[in-house]
């Protein structure tokens, strides 16, 4: 029993090495025939064997077959593989099945073929009699091709690594291949379905990108022909870890579809984008379809009602929210999706918010392959109300696009603020229409062709931007012809677009690069329009080249330029020439405003004077002798500006690229025949006549530090000087230093005789304000003192506290208020218009000790302010004592629309009146007179200006003595003449007159309202004390020609009731005022008195004689003759006239009428009574008339 147990286990041991080692020693290449049939009858085809075959039993039976090809003998193999490992089942081969539990295939090659009838041919299928457990694939290759497209492609490096049951058992498993050099990896899993089809799942990850591709449906085949019809999903997850390790955080996206597959055509359909995560996505609904054979490409429509791209896009950076960076993020987005056909999409959304505006009516037509998208059509309605079309080919991946655009933007600064996403200057910009071919990319920006339309001007041209790299700056090329330029318009844009960030997400920086190539007729720039505009210039990292520059017209200036300066060298070197021509200062005070609103200023206020101006400049940069990295430049600038002849010199020392540590020299000529020179330097109110000038000044010094000035302008009766240290500081020139003037005459005054005048002063620059102190001169007589400072500006302020020995009111007034000159003196008011005011501002403290209001009367302590501004000009709490009271005063004048008009206010208190009348020591009035004078007028010249006063006043003296009127005058007159002095005109003007020059009037007091109109102060009713002599006044001054026309009645009460009276008119101009005593009133009365004297005598006569005839009755008998006659009552006229005739003979029996006065005489001129106003001349404004008379 042992033995046979032992010899059962040696057989077993000698069958297992056998079976192990067996196989190794048997060729089985001589059975590759056995082998090559088999193998033919499992594929259904013929099958070859070229290469090596080995067989293993233990302990896994194992076949490794290597060169195998399948097809038929005579034509090229359908299917190939390098080698074939099966790892069979030791059971199912002794059960009498081939089962691999293992199969390897290494490097398999096989060819998908579709017909023309859709159907599809590929490789045979293992046969129904072998199972495969696990199928492992290696470096596989799948050739597909179409027979109607002749199109194909291949699958490279193909490797699968899973379960399957064959031939229609379910598949599940994985692997990776590339296609076009892009790796992939999938997932496969398949079942049987209920209706005899194929349950597919299919998942595909691109190997260096976040996406993923599934796709879940059934596949079936109807007479060789597949059907799938499933469903589709891409999508972008919102992070992914790639097989490099990488991992990718981005805003997740997806597509979803129905899919159905037949052999001619796939339709997408219920397609779903979907873009951000669900609670802030984006979507776009609609279908696609594609359609094999040639040409094949996805056709697809994408639509939506309204999407917010603000709310699905959370950007923290206010740069990534501008819609054009928005765009770039997308597109570099969905950039990464490689399309494996070309794709044509349609795409329409009504509304789109982006960057916080409303984009409507988007309409999109695309093509896209696995290169570049081409817009076939992109158009939409943009914020401002612009329409926006174009088309081309872009890049995303690269950032690339070209193509042409057509833009309408009625109101482009909406539209460039919503590109720019940030608040915009409040600037006026026109409509701008624009056609052009653009071509962007990362590193530049281009406009050609570009035709356009702004602000209804037309333009053609091109523009170039390139951006900032490491290596280069940035660079602008301008190129641009035009009939009508706008400059204004442009620049306006120009800082729209360059405000913030640039619209592509990019900054654009200021470029250090620019080039310029324009041709304009009409050029518009700061509202000033030049004409026949040229140049081509080019600034870049070699410096400045001006090859031309020419302007025919700019605003009244032609400019001519050419040269170039060349920066960056060490040293720098370089020529510019420039020649200058200006008729009008327009075009250059409006450049000048664009770079420095002061500098405009000041040449609006100080070059004006200048033209017409030739001027030729030239500007050489050369190295220096010794070397190193300082250049030379040396400047000449000659020419004529209105007369006068310019030279000026100058050279600097120093490095172009740090001028400000250059050391400047500059010296300077100016020289005039005539008064040119003094007029452009405001000097103009200094010559009498034209005379000639002379400026001579030089700035030495570093230009980062104290630089010394001097300055010495001289002409006949006139010398400047100006001496001292000034720098160049952020406020502007910063120094101090002396001034020095001194002229024979200011003819500004307008005296006949000279006005000298001579000042000096230390003077402090700070910027536009400059300061003086210690002023310390004589103007005429009078010496003045003072400080204060101005302010350069439009207008020039002044503020000031001065002091004067004596001032000259009148002339002070008239030459403030700019009266014209008078060709000699005269008393008659100007009819020229008031000469033009100075714009200045400010205010004067002025302080006079004493101020001379005529040539005969004078204020003392005087004070006020003097204040201006443009078109105002007021004296201000003027106040002084005048004849021991108190003079104070406000005149206002305003100058509009050629006209000045004027607001006066004068009052007097309590002065002296014979030392105001300077009647000397016996005054025609004496007493203390008080009163007060407010007049308005406007006109265009001091003659009108008189003539259209108005106002009221009043005025009133105390204890008013008037010399030349007696109160008694009338009644001892009266007296006289009732004694029976005969009653004649003559007799009475000359007994009154006598006795009124040798008495006076005194009253208490008096006052009187005074009302003005047409330039005539008028004198009221006079009110005084009541008593029985009574003084009435009227009258009236005329201040056109300072004529007084005036009448003094003083009248008394007679025992009659009659008011006998007598006047004294006053009647010429001042200074020779005619007096005489109008005696017409008086001699009426008395010449009645006296007829009716005359007739009561004749009464009284003829009653007596009637009694002598009753008392001697017996008369009425004796003969004529016989009886002795009584002798007639004596007439009391008879005396000195004896022989007069009686009266009585004559007068009737019925009693006698009143007789009627004879006609008075005229007037009689009266002898001045001592102490009467002396003549005196009118007091002038120089060479005017007084603006108000005192008296």
């Amino acid at each position: 029993m042992q033995a046979t147990l032992l010899t059962l286990g040696i057989t077993l041991i000698l069958a297992l090495v056998t079976a192990l080692v067996g196989p190794a020693f048997v060729d089985w290449g001589r059975f590759r025939t056995n082998f090559e049939a088999q193998a033919s009858r499992l594929a259904g085809q013929s099958v070859r064997i070229s290469g090596p075959i080995s067989v293993r039993l233990l302990p896994i039976p194992m076949v490794r077959l290597q060169g195998i090809d399948v097809g038929p003998p005579a034509a090229k193999a359908t299917m190939s593989a390098r080698e074939i490992n099966a790892q069979l089942s030791l059971p199912s081969l002794m059960r009498g099945q081939v089962r691999a539990a293992v199969l390897r295939v290494d490097a398999p090659r096989f060819a998908l073929q579709r017909d023309a009838q859709g159907r599809v041919a590929g490789p045979p299928l293992v046969a129904s009699d072998v199972t495969i457990d696990h199928i492992v694939v290696h470096e596989g290759r799948i050739r597909v091709t179409d027979a109607a497209s002749a199109a194909g492609s291949v699958v490279d490096h193909w490797s699968f690594d899973g379960d399957v049951r064959a031939p229609n058992g379910p598949i599940r498993g994985e692997g990776a291949f590339v296609v076009e050099d892009q790796t992939y990896n999938y997932r496969i899993q398949t079942s049987r379905g209920s209706d005899g089809g194929i349950k597919l799942r299919l998942g595909v990850d691109p190997a260096d990108r976040p996406l993923s591709i599934e796709s879940e449906g059934t596949l079936s085949f109807e007479d060789g022909a597949p059907h799938y019809d499933g469903s589709l999903k891409l999508a972008r997850p919102a992070g992914l870890a790639l097989s490099s390790g990488q991992t990718v955080a981005s805003d997740p996206w997806q597509v979803s579809s129905k899919l159905k597959i037949d052999t001619s055509a796939a339709l997408f359909d219920q397609v779903d984008f979907q873009y951000g995560p669900d609670e802030r996505a984006v979507h776009l609904t609609g279908t696609a379809d594609l359609q094999f054979g040639g040409g094949a490409r996805i056709n697809a429509v994408l639509t939506a009602r309204q999407i917010d791209l603000d709310r699905a896009l959370v950007m923290t950076d206010p740069a990534a929210r501008r819609p054009a960076a928005t765009v770039r993020g997308l597109l570099e987005t969905l950039g990464g999706v490689r399309l494996p056909l070309p794709l044509t999409v349609g795409i329409g959304i009504d509304a789109v918010t982006l960057g916080g505006g409303m984009v409507q009516s988007v309409r999109a037509d695309l093509s896209a392959d696995a290169k570049a998208v081409s817009i076939d059509t992109l158009e939409f309605r943009a914020p401002g109300y612009a329409q926006v079309r174009l088309s081309g080919r872009l890049d995303a991946a690269q950032w690339e696009f070209a193509g042409p655009i057509a833009l309408d933007a009625p109101d482009p600064k909406t539209l460039l603020a919503w590109l720019d996403g940030i608040e915009l200057p409040n600037l006026p910009i026109g409509a701008l229409a624009l056609r052009a071919d653009v071509a962007l990319s990362r590193a530049r920006l281009a406009l050609d062709q570009v035709k356009a339309t702004y602000d209804r001007k037309d333009y053609a041209g091109r523009i170039a931007y390139r951006f900032t790299t490491a290596r280069d700056p940035a660079r602008l090329d301008v190129g641009i012809t035009a009939s009508q330029f706008d400059a204004d318009a442009a620049i306006a844009l120009a800082r729209l677009f360059s405000a913030g960030a640039a619209s592509t997400g990019a900054t654009f920086e200021w470029p250090g690069e620019i080039g310029i190539a324009a041709d304009l007729g009409r050029v518009t720039l700061a509202g000033v329009g030049a004409k026949d505009a040229s140049a081509r210039l080019e600034f870049d990292r070699s410096g400045l080249r001006i090859e031309s520059l020419t302007i025919a017209d700019f605003g009244g200036a032609a400019l001519t330029a050419a040269g170039r300066i060349d920066t960056p060298t060490k040293p720098a070197g370089g020529t510019l020439n420039l020649d200058l021509n200006v008729e009008r200062i327009d075009g250059l005070v409006a450049a000048a405003r664009l770079v420095s609103p002061e500098a405009a200023d000041w040449l609006r206020a100080n070059a004006a004077g200048a033209l017409p101006a030739k001027l030729d400049a030239g500007i050489t940069i050369d190295p220096t002798p010794s070397g190193g990295t300082k250049s030379l430049g040396k400047v000449k600038l000659m020419g004529t500006a209105r007369g006068i002849a310019i030279a000026v010199t100058g050279q600097g020392l120093g490095d172009l690229t740090d001028p400000r540590h250059a050391e400047l020299h500059l010296e300077g000529d100016f020289q005039s025949d005539d008064g040119a020179l003094l007029t452009a330097l405001g000097f103009d109110g200094l010559a009498r006549e034209n005379r000639a000038g002379s400026l001579i000044w030089t700035v030495d010094g570093p230009v980062a530090g104290d630089m010394a000035v001097n300055a010495k302008l001289s002409g006949p009766g006139l010398e400047a000087r100006a001496d001292g240290k000034v720098r160049l500081a952020d406020v502007g020139l910063q120094g101090n230093g002396t001034a020095m003037l001194s002229l024979a005459d200011v003819p500004a005054l307008r005296r006949e005789a000279p006005f000298p005048l001579t000042a000096r002063a230390r003077l402090a620059v700070d910027g536009r304000e400059i300061g003086f102190a210690e002023l310390d001169g004589k103007a005429g007589p009078s010496s003045v003192r003072g400080q204060g400072k101005l302010v350069l500006g439009d207008p020039l302020r002044v503020d000031a506290n001065l002091t004067a020995d004596q001032v000259d009111v009148p002339a002070m007034i008239a030459s403030v208020i700019g009266i014209p000159p008078q060709g000699s003196a005269t008393a008659d008011w100007p009819r020229q218009p008031f000469q033009p005011w100075s714009k200045v501002a400010g205010r004067i403290v002025l302080r006079a000790p004493q101020a001379l209001l005529t040539p005969s009367l004078s204020a003392t302590a005087v004070r006020g302010n003097l204040t201006l501004a443009p078109g105002d000009i007021a004296f201000e709490g003027l106040s002084g004592s005048i004849a021991g009271g108190t003079l104070s005063a406000d005149l206002r004048f305003h100058g509009a629309q050629g006209a000045l008009a004027v607001h006066s206010r004068i009052s007097l208190a309590n002065a002296n009146l014979p030392a105001l009348l300077d009647g000397g020591a016996s005054p025609p009035l004496a007493g203390r007179i008080s009163g007060k004078l407010e007049m308005d007028g406007t006109a265009s010249n001091p003659s009108a200006l008189i003539a259209s006063l108005s106002g009221s006043g009043s005025v009133s003296v105390e204890n008013l003595q008037i010399a030349g009127i007696d109160q008694k005058a009338i009644e001892i007159a009266s007296r006289a003449f009732e004694r029976g002095t005969a009653v004649t005109p003559a007799r009475i003007s000359d007994t009154v007159g006598r006795m009124m020059e040798q008495g006076s009037l005194g009253l208490p007091w008096v006052t009187a309202p005074l009302t003005v109109a047409a330039g005539r102060i008028r004198l009221g009713k006079l009110v005084t004390p009541s008593q029985n002599n009574e003084l009435a006044a009227s009258g009236s001054f005329d201040l056109m020609d300072s004529m007084l026309d005036a009448r003094l009645t003083l009248s008394t009460t007679s025992d009659t009731g009659q008011r006998p009276e007598v006047s004294v008119v006053l009647k010429g101009p001042v200074g020779a005022v005619r007096r005489t005593l109008d005696v017409a009133a008086l001699t009426n009365y008395l010449t009645l008195r006296s007829a009716d004297r005359e007739t009561k005598q004749i009464e009284a006569a003829q009653r007596a004689a009637k009694q002598l005839e009753k008392l001697n009755p017996s008369g009425a008998g004796q003969q004529p003759g016989s009886a002795q006659t009584p002798a007639a009552p004596r007439n009391p006229s008879s005396g000195p006239d004896a022989n007069r005739p009686d009266v009585r003979a004559n007068l009737p029996v019925e009693p006698v009428q009143p007789q009627t006065a004879p006609a008075l005489p005229p007037p009689v001129t009266l002898t001045r009574p001592p102490g009467s106003l002396q003549a005196k001349p009118a007091p002038p404004f120089l060479t005017a008339p007084p603006l108000f008379t005192p008296q």
